[in-house]
């Protein structure tokens, strides 16, 4: 399943809310404040944020306008113990995302969170490479809706893909040559028809446009030039 930013100033909510989206298999992370939240975010963002509205000093609006600005592609559902009276008439057109009020039931929550999966602009890919490769690079691509996941050790997908699906794999060559029959066997068995992009040293297709190529691509001109690198996994993972 997918990520979860669950964001609210009391630790006894973030824990029940933490609990009960565990048990139906996401991944939650935690903030206790806007500001926290937006370090999360750039450090590994998520596709949902669900945000408490009163919280000091950032509220909840607030957090909003700053996660719609650097990532449109976000889901956000709100959450309040102050029901919709707080919520004005302008406040509501503003902000149009779905709300829950507090104490509310977890599977309201999960089914919010389902309803807005449909039709989302983001996709999951699963990254096989060196953290010191990818840490630096993997932000950039957050921004325009790809959430990459690294995975350092190979042997570990099969247990990763028990637990969460991806629309495609990445496999960065430098890091992943020796193990590559293992890497390719292991996700044609635990996600299979899945699309995998390889970063090699030489491409096919000649001139290495993306237009002309299958799923092998330049490793250093997909590290180097972003636009292009987008083009790449646009072409893949289409």
């Amino acid at each position: 399943m997918s990520a979860v930013l669950i964001v609210d100033d009391e630790k006894n909510v973030l824990l029940t809310i933490s609990i009960g989206l565990k048990r139906y298999q996401y991944t939650v992370l935690q903030a206790q404040s806007g500001p926290e939240a937006l370090k999360v975010m750039d450090r590994s963002p998520c596709p949902f944020v669900v945000t408490d509205i009163r919280m000091s000093p950032m509220d909840g609006f607030t957090l909003a306008d700053k996660i719609r600005e650097k990532y449109p592609w976000v889901k956000l559902i709100f959450m309040s113990a102050y029901g919709s009276d707080i919520l004005k008439e302008d406040k509501i057109k503003q902000y149009p995302f779905p709300r829950l009020t507090k104490p509310f039931e977890i599977n309201q929550l999960v089914e919010l969170l389902q309803e807005q999966t449909e039709g989302a602009r983001w996709k999951e890919i699963l990254v096989l490479g060196e953290k010191n490769n990818w840490e630096k690079i993997i932000g950039r691509f957050s921004k325009s809706g790809w959430l990459l996941h690294l995975l350092e050790d190979s042997t570990r997908i099969p247990g990763l893909l028990r637990r969460k699906s991806f629309q495609g794999f990445i496999l960065d060559g430098c890091s992943t040559q020796d193990d590559m029959p293992q890497t390719l066997n292991s996700i044609d068995r635990w996600a299979p028809g899945r699309p995998v992009l390889l970063l090699a040293e030489r491409s096919k297709g000649g001139d290495g446009k993306p237009e002309d190529i299958s799923n092998v691509v330049k490793r250093d001109r997909f590290m180097q030039d972003h636009t292009w690198a987008l083009k790449c996994l646009d072409r893949c993972f289409h």
